[in-house]
């Protein structure tokens, strides 16, 4: 599932983000803990908890970032609503 055209991460436009549905959140989320990461040219692994922890924890910042802290022209946040709020950080026993 995709949830923009861009190519690269940095072209997305800040509409798609807003408009970011729960599903989709969770349907990335999903995909991260499945992928194969290769290894090398022959093994591959699957994503560690607490890999898969950070990138959720760095998405939870620009999201709480884009409704909280930052402006647009008219003095308005970027975004209303913060998805990412939605989505659960799973603990791992250490």
């Amino acid at each position: 599932m995709n949830i923009s055209e861009q190519e690269h991460i940095k072209d997305i436009p800040l509409s798609v983000l807003e408009k970011l549905k729960l599903i989709e959140a969770q349907s990335f989320i999903k995909f991260l803990e499945r992928r194969n990461i290769p290894i090398n040219k022959k093994e591959t692994k699957k994503a560690e908890k607490v890999s898969v922890n950070r990138k959720i924890s760095a998405l939870r910042s620009l999201f709480k970032y884009l409704t909280t802290q930052t402006e647009n022209d008219d003095g308005e946040p970027y975004f209303y609503r913060n998805v990412m709020l939605k989505i659960e950080v799973n603990k791992v026993k250490a």
